[in-house]
This record gives structure tokens, sequence and C-alpha cells, in this order.
């Protein structure tokens, strides 16, 4: 009874939704359930009444007919009433359906957005948005739809059984016996069930992963390059095998858990209709009496085994609700602690321009799950204007520094100011305002050119004129005034039969996307790591133009691009090994000169 008390508690969580947009549904279903629950009842009866008279007409010519032509046209009524109910009832649930399904994935959809980048290192979160996609709406309207057919099943128990118990009581007190086994047996399995989806989850992720590989144009021709199909396929099937056994394995337990209370019931039945027919206390004395009691039998049979069932699923079902809030309520205790410490001292609400620095003051940060620090100690001062790279090795900890910086990663020892205004002071809004940044992993969004671009500020999606401006410093404008479309071109062929870019042009519509946000701060990471030499020249010597008037900080592994830098921080192993100019880090000969004559030696 737990266990039904928390469906019961799960299903609630739903009750805002109905309220908001799904009260006539809600109350169709329920008239329809109610009506549904009487029918298997009235039925018995109108059609045990038309045997009897049926009975009678063809015994005696004269007498019955009318009556049973009376009770078809009763019959039809019914069943035309009942066909209303449900068409109106199965419009109104798809409607409320895509409302539901459009809400719910609105709601996961912002919390993803919301939810920090660290979390996105925590396995179970993945886990657990895997597990929460999908068709939402179903997931949410099954529970409700088994309580609706629970209400319905019930309603026939009591007007059979209350039939039943004109005939004798002893029939009402075996019933309720036989209903708590099944239903016991059911909790148990649809546990079980729910525990083998929840243990899935990882191989289940690694299905659809493997199967995304295979269908993605990128990874396809390292798949076909390196002969990876036969080793991945195997992989998938193994994966595969193992979650489909044990789905399977639940299936056989269920199916011979099902016949037995099949043929418990079954039996128990057969011998309460022996007992109605031949027991000394029978009230049956017509063939429409025995037809009636037979199918009340089979009626109270059939609710009960429906009722097993459905308080079983209706368990397992609701968990996915649980599931559901769980994710979009989850929060890692460290960062909410964290987070929470920091807000208590000072809410996020400052406001900053950025007149004169970023500082960072003794940084540390290490990864959600992990003991080593990705950054230790990290302190150096940027001013307003400069341009400053960061170089060092891969792992240094360059990109966790910038996350940081950018607020994607929460600061939990030390301090990043901007103007002496701590990080942790200045509102999401203020900072995402300050920054604009390009990834080296950048997205390339399937649609137009004009969306590609208009991205980097939403605010001023419909300025076409700042969009080509920033179009034309970044050498965009130059290849997409050429397209059929102009800027309405889609880009790519996923959702339409757009323009094939090459690496250097999607890096361009980066930096216009960069510039058309046109914030006080630029931020690059390894900007042209996928270019190839001329394109990664002309990059270079478009940086003044591309950067003028911002604060700039670019991450790079090339030494020679660091040379643009009015400073460099070189970043050793989470820790800032030097700071200087190119020319004062060469006469230093330190971790700086040895990395830039590393690299030089090749092109010597």
């Amino acid at each position: 009874m737990n266990n039904f008390g928390q469906s019961i508690k799960n299903i609630a969580k739903i009750s805002p939704f109905i309220r908001k947009k799904g009260k006539l549904w809600f109350l169709l279903s329920l008239i329809q359930a109610a009506y549904n629950g009487v029918t298997p009842f009235v039925s018995a009866l109108l059609y045990g009444a038309m045997i009897n008279h049926l009975i009678h007409y063809f015994q005696d010519r004269e007498s019955g007919v009318y009556q049973v032509f009376y009770l078809l046209i009763l019959q039809l009524c019914l069943a035309q009433f009942s066909y209303l109910i449900r068409m109106f009832q199965a419009y109104f649930m798809k409607k409320f359906e895509f409302d539901l399904d459009h809400d719910l994935k609105f709601l996961t959809n912002q919390k993803v957005a919301k939810s920090p980048l660290s979390y996105f290192d925590i396995p179970e979160f993945y886990n657990q948005l895997n597990r929460v996609r999908g068709s939402v709406s179903s997931k949410f309207l099954h529970p409700i739809m088994n309580m609706f057919q629970i209400f319905q099943h019930i309603v026939t128990l009591l007007s059979v059984i209350g039939y039943l118990i004109s005939v004798h009581w002893i029939f009402a007190v075996l019933c309720i016996v036989v209903f708590i086994p099944l239903t016991i047996t059911q909790l148990k399995l649809s546990k079980n069930r729910y525990l083998v989806s929840y243990l899935q989850s990882r191989d289940s992720r690694e299905i659809g992963y493997i199967a995304n590989l295979f269908s993605d144009k990128a990874s396809i021709k390292e798949i076909k390059i390196f002969n990876l199909s036969n080793h991945l396929n195997e992989r998938w099937s193994q994966r595969f095998r193992i979650v489909s056994g044990q789905i399977l394995t639940l299936a056989r337990k269920q199916q011979w858990i099902d016949f037995g209370l099949q043929t418990g019931t079954t039996l128990f039945f057969t011998g309460i209709s022996f007992f109605i027919l031949f027991g000394k206390n029978s009230k049956v004395t017509q063939v429409g009496d025995f037809y009636t009691i037979t199918q009340m039998i089979q009626n109270v049979q059939n609710s009960f085994t429906q009722l097993s069932y459905l308080t079983g699923s209706i368990y397992e079902e609701t968990l996915y609700i649980q599931d559901f809030y769980e994710f979009i309520e989850y929060g890692d205790p460290a960062f909410a602690e964290a987070a929470a410490a920091a807000a208590a001292e000072s809410p996020p609400t400052a406001a900053v321009q950025f007149q004169d620095s970023i500082e960072f003051d003794s940084v540390s940060y290490r990864y959600v799950n992990s003991d080593a620090e990705a950054l230790k100690d990290v302190s150096f001062q940027i001013k307003k204007g400069e341009k400053i790279a960061i170089v060092g090795t891969n792992g240094s900890g360059k990109t966790t520094l910038i996350k940081c910086l950018l607020g994607l990663y929460p600061i939990r020892e030390g301090n990043i100011t901007i103007d002496g205004v701590s990080l942790h002071e200045v509102s999401p809004q203020n900072l995402q305002e300050l920054m604009t940044v390009v990834f080296q992993d950048f997205t390339k969004y399937a649609f137009s050119a004009h969306d590609n671009i208009a991205f980097g500020d939403i605010q001023k999606y419909r300025d076409r004129e700042l969009l080509v401006a920033a179009a034309e410093k970044s050498g965009v404008h130059q290849f997409v005034q050429h397209f059929a479309d102009g800027y309405d071109t889609a880009l790519g062929r996923l959702l339409a039969d757009g323009e094939e870019l090459s690496g250097g042009q999607w890096q361009k519509i980066a930096f216009a996307r960069a510039l058309f946000r046109d914030s006080e701060i630029m931020i690059l990471d390894e900007p042209t790591a996928a270019l190839d030499p001329y394109a990664e020249m002309e990059i270079y010597k478009e940086f003044e133009k591309l950067t003028r008037n911002r604060t700039t900080i670019f991450i790079s592994h090339r030494m020679a691009a660091a040379k643009l830098a009015d400073r460099i921080v070189v970043m050793q192993a989470g820790k800032v090994a030097e700071v200087g100019t190119h020319q004062e880090l060469i006469e230093r000969n330190g971790v700086y000169r040895e990395m830039f004559e590393l690299q030089a030696e090749w092109y010597r």
C-alpha cells in the first residue's frame, strides 16, 4: 500500500497541468469511466432479459416480441452514447496530450539550459536526462488513464458484486480474497521492471550512441576508413542482447505468473458457477438468469484481473513521473552548497560596465567527482583593451579557466572580479552581455545563415543591417552574397537542401556570430585549430580588425599565434607558469621558450 500511496502522490504532481489545460478532458474521462463501469452490469441484465423474452416468444408467438424490440433499442442507444463520449474524450485527450508534451519538454529544455555546465560531467545527470527524454506526455498520461480504468473497474465490481450478494453474500468475501495475491504479485513485478529499466540506462544510452554513430555523416567516415563497422556492430549487439535479455526474462516471469493466476481464478469462478447452478439456495429459474449470473461472474473475474494489473502498472509508470521531477529538481550537493553560500554572502544582482580590469585571485577548481585539481591557485590580471593569449599543453587548464570566467563552472576556491566586483555578485545576464565567445567546438546550426549569425544576440535578431556589418567584418559576406537566397539560405543539408560550407567558412560564421553580439570582452578558444594554413593565416591577418576596441582573450596551443597578444599567460598542470610578452618569455628561457622552439623546429 505504501507503493500505491507513493503512486498517488506522483500522479498528484500532474494536477497543475490538468487544472491549466486539461479540465474538459478530465471531466469527459471521468464520465466515460463511470459509464463504462456500469455498462457490463447493465448489459448483462439487458441481454439476460432479452434471452428470457425471446424464449417466451419462441414458445408463445404472442408474447415477448415488443419487449425484445425495446431492449434492443435501449442497447443501441447505450452503445451510441458510449461512442459519443469516447469520440469527444479522444479529441480532448489528443489536444491535452499535445499541450502536456509541449509544457514538459519545455520544462526539460529549461532545466538543461539552466543547469551548470559541471552537471554535464556527471554520468548520473546524463542518465536521468536520457530516461526523461522521448514521448513525455504519454508516460505522464498512462498512469492517469490507468486510474480512470481502476475507477471504471471499481464501479463494475460494486454494481456486479451488489447483484451477486443478492444471490449469496459469500461471493463478495471470496472475490476480495482472490484479489489480494494478484495485487501483491503485480506490484512486485512492476517494481522489478522499473529497476531493470533504471539499471539499464547506461547500456541503453550506449546502444543509442552507437546507432547514432552509424547515422552521423562525420563519424561514418572514420567507421569506413578504420573498418570499425564490425567492432561497433558487435559492441552494439552485445549491449542490445543484454538489455533485451533482461526484459525478456522479466516478461517470461510475468507470463507464467499471469498464467498461474489466471488458471487459479478461472477454476475459482468455475466453482462459483457450479454453486450458483446446482446449490441448494440457487435462485436461477430461467436461461436468461443463468446467462446474467455467468456474465456477472466473468465481469468480476475480468475486473479483478485488470485491477491487479493496473495497480501494479500504475506504480511502475508513476516512477517515471517521480524520475522526471527528480531530474527537474536535480542539484549536485557540492555545487548547490557553494552556490547557496555565495548567494547568501553576495546575491548576483550587481551590474558591471567593465572599465578597468579582470582579476583572477587564487582560483582553484576541481571537476565533480574528481579529486584532481584542474586549476590550482591561479592569479593574474587582464587590463581593459588588452589582448591576452593563454597557452599551454592539452590538459593544462586553459579552457577550464575560461569556462570559470564565463560563469559556466562555479568557483569554489579563490575569486574572479571584474572592476573589483566578484563574479558571484554579477548577475548572469550582465555577465553574458559583457562577453562573447567562439569555442573550438562551436555549434553549426542547421538553420539559415541569418540564424547562425543572429543567434549571437537574439535581442537584435531582426536587425539585418547590423548582421551584414558583422558578416562583412568576419568575411562571411563574401560567400553568402552568392547564395541563391542570400542570408536566408539554409546551411548544411540536415533540414533542407542548403549550402555546404568548408571548415574555414564555418569558422567565419562563428566569428560573425561573436561580432554580432558586440560585447566588451571577446574570448576565442583555439579559433584556428580546424583550419588549413591559408585559412589560418587569413584569420591572423584579420585578427586586429576582428578584435579592435575589445578586450580579447584567446586560447591557443600554437606559439606563433601567441605573438599577436600584448601579454601571454602560460599554463602548466593547472597553474600559471609564466606571464609576459613574447620577447620577455623568450628571454626568460622557461616553459614558453621550450614550447615555442619545439614547435618552430618543425618549420625549419
